[in-house]
């Protein structure tokens, strides 16, 4: 192998790219392993769709749902065909909101001091496998924020729901799809478990 700098510094840049998809990665490969565990009252489900505009564009996803201990965590991927596959090219979370129908909760950015907050997070990647953009949510944007259950039957076990965000970029690639803030609106999701 050569000692080029060059090599060395896009080894070093890869490197750092994929370490966060890593995370990502090995997260969602943690719910998605998850089955039914009727003593904990956990249950993952892929049945359902999601649709959302960012920053007007609209888009369809699929969903996948952890519904752990009274609270739900829904993960929302847009997928897009590359070398003729399907990858999940945007991925939207929103994290830990109360099953119920009574209130719209607010969203906040990951990592916020209160531990049983509603959080979110929008992610893009790039060349199918590398994370490219991160988002978080604007935490003081309380208006654009929220997550609301619209109806549900079967005690939670089909869902209906609407959610908005309002996020800025905190990190990125050089081919980025989305500018430095973006708004999430008219978002839509169903689930059955």
């Amino acid at each position: 192998m050569h000692n080029n700098p060059v090599t060395k510094l896009n080894m070093k840049q890869c490197l750092f790219k994929s370490i966060p998809m890593s995370i990502f990665l090995l997260a969602v490969a943690l719910l998605s392993s998850c089955e039914k565990e009727e003593s904990q009252g956990n249950v993952f489900s892929t049945d359902g769709r999601a649709f959302f505009k960012v920053n007007g564009e609209p888009l369809n996803a699929g969903i996948k749902v952890l519904n752990r201990d009274g609270k739900l965590v829904i993960i929302l991927e847009h997928y897009r065909e590359q070398h003729g596959d399907l990858y999940p090219w945007e991925t939207l979370s929103i994290d830990n909101f109360m099953k119920t129908t009574d209130s719209t909760q607010r969203i906040y950015g990951s990592g916020v001091s209160y531990s049983n907050s509603v959080t979110g997070s929008f992610a893009t990647l790039e060349f199918y496998d590398i994370l490219c953009d991160s988002y978080k949510v604007i935490g003081q944007d309380s208006i654009k924020n929220w997550v609301r259950i619209d109806k549900e039957k079967n005690n939670f076990n089909d869902v209906r729901g609407s959610f908005s965000m309002y996020m800025y970029k905190e990190g990125g690639c050089s081919s980025a799809l989305y500018s430095d803030t973006i708004l999430i609106t008219d978002g839509q999701f169903y689930f059955s478990l």
